[in-house]
């Protein structure tokens, strides 16, 4: 009984552990680059910290998202620059951009159709399974061993 109870609580805790990812875009827009940071669940990441580095750690921009989760600063220098993104709770996003020419990608990572979409409940499930997995291996050897050694009261 303790077995499925520990299974029940780890599985409850990887979903609540996982249902609020963070992450952020930045695109090159006009003479700005827009963050706009969100949730997993799509949705956005309002009044969220926002810290722009350069290269040596200089602070380029620091700013507060607004309540569809985007930030703009003025398009700095060609260079690569550090953007984190501190909604609270925990929820932290990092990514570093490459600033080379308007309309040219900036990011590294996943896209946010890649982040919220239904690949990460895909991500989900085999992380669960996994651990029920390794919970009823766990359970399964340590039954195999106590069968094999002698009861206490006899």
């Amino acid at each position: 009984m303790r077995a499925v109870t520990s299974l029940i609580g780890m599985l409850l805790l990887a979903g609540i552990a996982h249902a609020h990812g963070l992450d952020l875009e930045a695109d090159h827009i006009g003479a700005a680059i827009v963050v706009t940071a969100y949730y997993d669940d799509d949705t956005p990441a309002a009044d969220a910290t926002v810290r722009v580095e350069d290269a040596s750690g200089g602070i380029v921009g620091e700013g507060r998202t607004d309540e569809r989760g985007c930030w703009s600063f003025p398009t700095p220098p060609a260079g690569r620059y550090k953007i984190r993104v501190n909604a609270g709770d925990g929820h932290v996003a990092r990514r570093t951009i490459t600033v080379t020419a308007p309309d040219v990608p900036l990011s590294d990572g996943p896209t946010r159709e890649e982040f919220t979409g239904p690949m990460r409940w895909v991500y989900s499930a085999v992380g669960l399974i996994a651990i029920a997995g390794l919970t009823f291996a766990v359970q399964a050897l340590l039954r195999r061993r106590a069968a094999g050694q002698p009861s206490r009261h006899s």
